[in-house]
């Protein structure tokens, strides 16, 4: 089943380059997507894909065989992981008869027949830019300008949530980017942090984490038979 995880306007444009995608997550859809700007998409690859509102992973499965006409509008792959295709084309007949069978979420179909390793855990960091560093030392020094004879409140303590208390985390790490599960997850900081980002004072960026062996690639040469002595 092709889904659309794009929350546009329908606009009736035809597609130019449609791929269909897997996503590292507990979904039997598999969702619509096209090629970034300036990159080249080849099955097998993992991607970046943006997904109701958060990032995830995700498996090129196949490049659909005809543009056509939409009453919405694909949303773009965010980033190619990996260059290298992880699988060829053939693989998607058995991630579909996998799936149907075992009744189990394509996307993790992928990240379990693959080699262990191969399955990194995304993860979302945040960082001051500039202009935001610029803003953080200024209202630290206003703050500790009113609190002559008290220290910054701490996580957790009253006053904590305030408008500096997301400027406050990204810098104690500054310059090395914060990992935002390391960050309070409480509605009111995220909506400031939120709007730290939209204002330009912070940046969001995405790592990959592999917890096993991670990705290597070789490469393997042979003596053709009538250099090899045989």
């Amino acid at each position: 089943m092709t889904s659309n995880p794009s929350n546009e306007a329908p606009s009736g444009a035809v597609d130019a380059a449609v791929f269909r995608v897997a996503v590292d997550a507990p979904t039997s859809d598999i969702y619509s997507y096209s090629a970034p700007p300036g990159a080249e998409v080849l099955v097998g690859q993992m991607v970046r894909v943006p997904l109701r509102g958060r990032q995830a992973l995700g498996y090129v499965l196949e490049r659909e065989a005809e543009s056509r006409e939409r009453s919405f509008t694909i949303k773009p792959i965010a980033e190619v992981v990996v260059d290298e295709p992880l699988f060829g084309p053939d693989f998607y007949k058995l991630i579909e008869f996998v799936s149907k069978y075992y009744i189990y979420p394509p996307g993790l179909c992928v990240k379990d027949i693959l080699p262990g390793g191969l399955g990194p855990k995304l993860n979302k960091f945040f960082a001051l830019t500039d202009a935001g560093l610029e803003k953080a030392m200024l209202d630290k020094a206003l703050l500790e300008s009113a609190l002559p004879d008290k220290q910054l409140p701490e996580k957790g303590e009253e006053g904590a949530t305030d408008s500096f208390a997301p400027l406050r985390a990204l810098l104690e790490s500054h310059p090395s980017p914060t990992q935002a599960t390391k960050l309070p997850r409480d509605r009111p900081f995220l909506a400031k942090m939120a709007k730290l980002v939209k204002d330009g004072l912070a940046e969001e960026s995405w790592r990959l984490d592999y917890r096993g062996s991670g990705l290597r690639f070789e490469w393997w040469l042979s003596a053709l038979p009538e250099y090899s002595g045989a």
